[in-house]
């Protein structure tokens, strides 16, 4: 646990130190389990603060350490104090105890337990609405891939109206519920705003599972949100990739072609992304999201015509501007048979 001790570089480098020298690694978390856990759980109420966040930290790496090769027993001690560990208002560094949370509920979805899924499901959300910005943004990270292990469940609601009023608000906090942020020249105000709305865009790419639905509106919304960034978020290369990357997300689950009207802006928005020269990444993302789309494009009756006109007229420009061998003939291939 003193390995943890953020209050303090000299104690936590030197039992960083201890602990390498002389243990084996996920090996002795596993042996003496039981007793790092108690250790742990007794100091979350710790009158010391600094102590408290040890504590946590600690059962967040505990469970990064059990990984996917986790027992019952294990974490039938483990899970209960991750709970408590989770709990309370937001500070820096507890994303990282939201962050083993979340993959520890992942790593145990190989053991149902209907009790323990509800629970998480509470916990995750509440922690995702917290108004603490920098606090939220890593929040819905971790609501992104706790709704990929659910993959049986529709959360876009829930999703939805998250993301809504995290864009939607000003950067407000909740009286007690602050952590010091440096905003020395309002860096770190513009990183949050970016980081809030990326993480946002991948919570909602998660949640969208058209199987659930019976119209297209959760599919419109998603699109929305891509298209239209918050009012004065310029984006760079990595927000485009994250574009491209949702909205390819979106067009790979859909087994059916949405309305014209909604398969071409998809479209639109992503051929220019995909003849982008300045970034490969983003346009491998843009292309296998062309490609799912041309998927669904073949799949139209008679109503679809003039759509498959431009999309082979725009897949064929693609294709013949593309250096990169390997994306030149996906793109040839998904033109074929239109």
């Amino acid at each position: 646990m003193a390995k943890h001790d953020n209050s303090s570089t000299v104690v936590a480098s030197t039992f960083k130190n201890v602990w390498g020298e002389n243990t084996g690694g996920s090996g002795a978390i596993k042996l003496h389990l039981r007793e790092i856990v108690t250790l742990a759980q007794e100091n979350l109420g710790s009158n010391r603060w600094a102590v408290k966040q040890a504590a946590a930290i600690t059962l967040a790496d505990v469970c990064t350490s059990l990984g996917k090769d986790i027992t019952k027993d294990q974490a039938d001690v483990v899970y209960p104090a991750m709970v408590s560990a989770v709990g309370g208002k937001s500070w820096g560094g507890k994303e990282k105890v939201l962050e083993g949370y979340v993959e520890l509920v992942g790593n145990l979805r190989k053991i149902p337990d209907g009790k323990r899924d509800a629970e998480a499901k509470k916990i995750v959300i509440r922690e995702a609405k917290r108004n603490n910005k920098v606090y939220q943004a890593q929040a819905l990270k971790n609501l992104g891939k706790f709704v990929g292990y659910m993959e049986e469940e529709d959360f876009f609601n829930e999703v939805q109206e998250i993301v809504g009023r995290a864009l939607g608000e000003e950067d407000e906090e909740e009286q007690g519920d602050k952590m010091d942020i440096d905003e020395k020249g309002g860096k770190a105000v513009r990183s949050t705003k970016h980081t809030l709305y990326f993480h946002s865009l991948e919570a909602l790419g998660q949640a969208f599972r058209p199987k659930f639905y019976k119209s297209e509106d959760n599919l419109g919304d998603v699109i929305g949100y891509i298209t239209k960034p918050p009012a004065g978020l310029h984006l760079n290369y990595e927000g485009k990739v994250i574009q491209a990357g949702v909205m390819e997300t979106l067009a790979s689950r859909l087994t059916n072609s949405p309305k014209n009207a909604t398969l071409l802006k998809m479209w639109d928005f992503l051929v220019p992304l995909a003849s982008d020269r300045g970034s490969e990444e983003l346009r491998a993302k843009a292309a296998r999201g062309v490609v799912n789309l041309v998927r669904l494009v073949k799949g139209m009756g008679e109503n679809g015509k003039d759509v498959k006109v431009k999309v082979k007229g725009d897949l064929e420009k693609i294709a013949g501007d593309e250096r990169s061998p390997s994306l030149k003939a996906a793109l040839e291939e998904a033109a074929g048979g239109l």
